[in-house]
């Protein structure tokens, strides 16, 4: 799995992009940043807790996919 830039790197991206290029549509860019701050969270929380097992796992994976369980 690759590695998930900081929310920090992305946030200088879009600064970036906006001061150089401000017609640029940065949605993607917000997109990426909110998805920074998520995972950032997660690997916070799941640092403090026991690992899961599998049905765990597969219930959460359902849950951030929009799915139903």
């Amino acid at each position: 799995m690759a590695e998930m830039p900081t929310p920090g790197q992305v946030a200088a991206k879009i600064a970036r992009t906006k001061r150089h290029a401000p017609s640029t549509d940065t949605t993607e860019m917000y997109r990426e940043l909110h998805a920074a701050h998520i995972a950032k969270v997660v690997r916070e929380m799941a640092a403090k807790f026991p690992p899961l097992n599998d049905d765990q796992r597969a219930t959460i994976g359902l849950l951030l996919k929009g799915g139903q369980h």
